[in-house]
């Protein structure tokens, strides 16, 4: 049996960063300096300005819910897949009128970790983001 190292660091990554209590600023722990995301066709480049651009993102969704489905790794856990919900409402997400209406989102993701917290992730699905390591 594999030791799930890979598991809990992307399952602490999401409790800490996306579920409530939300605290983005566990980022400085969780997260390599040299982090690159790409979301909308923009690289997001380095800890501090994805630290930002989550802080963005969740002032954008009211109410917001992050709900991990299933996360899994491979035998070293170098690699880990997750599948996760978002729900909320709008207030401005993605760029669009921030009208209220009600998001729900089911997206897939997978990466590299280290046994410290998520590093590098890679991201399989374009919504909201996709990551390329740094």
């Amino acid at each position: 049996m594999s030791v799930q190292h890979g598991v809990h660091a992307v399952e602490n990554f999401w409790a800490r960063v996306w579920q409530s209590p939300r605290t983005p600023h566990a980022i400085d722990e969780l997260v390599v300096d040299d982090f690159v995301i790409v979301t909308g066709g923009e690289a997001i480049r380095g800890r501090d300005a994805f630290k930002e651009w989550v802080l963005k993102f969740q002032s954008t969704v009211e109410d917001l819910e992050f709900i991990p489905v299933e996360t899994f790794q491979n035998e070293d856990g170098s690699r880990v897949a997750s599948l996760w919900e978002m729900t909320g409402r709008n207030r401005g997400f993605m760029g669009t009128e921030p009208e209220g209406q009600p998001i729900h989102l089911t997206v897939p993701r997978c990466g590299t970790s280290a046994p410290t917290g998520c590093s590098n992730p890679t991201v399989s699905s374009a919504m909201p983001g996709s990551c390329t390591a740094g």
